[in-house]
């Protein structure tokens, strides 16, 4: 079981560390889905009149480097070594290494390591599920301190409420998510939330998921999947990479948003979409300092 803050710290480190090769293969970059998002990202920054921006938890840097492209001045951060080098990588490929600044630095880190103040401070693909319940405001208030007054933390969060029904009593019961797949464990039923997505790379075909398994109350395990089959020799290669997972629920997160500082918070369902909708898997949070 995993514990303390330094010691998941060195988990989720270490489990993203080895996942950063095979990363694009679950969120695709470049993509259309992608540029898509960045778009309607872009829009969003604009009405705020956003110049410079933090992400993080920028991982490839599917997010900071297309914005770089678009001329913002662009920070990014992560725990990652692995996956720092992977967005160093694709900064070169599209022209913007020497406008994107990456730093090694998990978020209580970050007042030391990265120099703001910021317009905006990205944290997407839902990155406080990977901080202890008790830790978040502190993170949060850190966060804080790097933008300037009126600049906005915009955060991502799977809608767990409405995903896995949360009682009155607070106590989850998870809905059937079992869907039956063809698999090289034969026909067996898996519990995942993704969907399957296929790659043709050299000799190779890659098929990659997730599966959630360890539901607690206040936490699960994230397992992203990599099978490899090997069109010359054939049979499959199943490599697999776990996260303990923490559930951020509403009521906690608003909590610990005023409790880090911000005076101003705004749920919206999509960056394209000002009204929200509880009834959607994921959200955004618009907090503003």
């Amino acid at each position: 079981m995993i514990g303390d803050y330094k010691q998941l710290t060195r988990h989720v480190e270490a489990t993203y560390d080895e996942l950063a090769s095979y990363y694009t293969f679950f969120y695709p970059f470049p993509s259309e889905e992608n540029d898509r998002f960045i778009e309607a990202l872009d829009s969003l920054l604009s009405s705020y009149n956003v110049e410079r921006i933090l992400d993080i938890n920028c991982g490839v840097g599917r997010h900071i480097i297309p914005l770089a492209r678009l001329g913002y001045e662009v920070v990014g951060a992560d725990v990652s070594e692995g996956m720092l080098r992977q967005a160093r990588r694709f900064a070169r490929e599209f022209g913007v290494e020497g406008r994107v600044k990456l730093v090694k630095a998990e978020w209580k880190e970050l007042p030391e390591k990265v120099e703001g103040e910021f317009d905006a401070i990205l944290g997407l693909g839902n990155p406080l599920e990977h901080i202890p319940p008790e830790h978040r405001a502190d993170v949060l208030r850190n966060v804080n301190e790097l933008l300037r007054r009126g600049g906005f933390l915009l955060l991502s969060r799977r809608n767990w409420e409405w995903e896995l029904g949360l009682k009155g009593d607070r106590t989850l019961y998870v809905r059937s998510l079992r869907r039956r797949m063809p698999s090289p464990w034969g026909e067996r039923e898996l519990p995942f939330f993704s969907p399957l997505y296929g790659f043709s790379v050299d000799d190779k075909e890659i098929i990659t998921f997730f599966t959630y398994h360890n539901y607690g109350e206040t936490s699960r395990e994230h397992v992203y999947h990599v099978l490899e089959y090997d069109l010359g020799k054939g049979g499959f290669n199943h490599k697999s990479f776990r996260l303990k997972a923490f559930y951020v629920f509403k009521k906690a997160l608003r909590d610990d948003i005023i409790a880090s500082g911000f005076k101003e918070i705004r749920l919206i369902t999509s960056l394209k979409r000002v009204e929200y909708d509880p009834y959607t898997l994921n959200e955004f949070w618009i907090s503003v300092k």
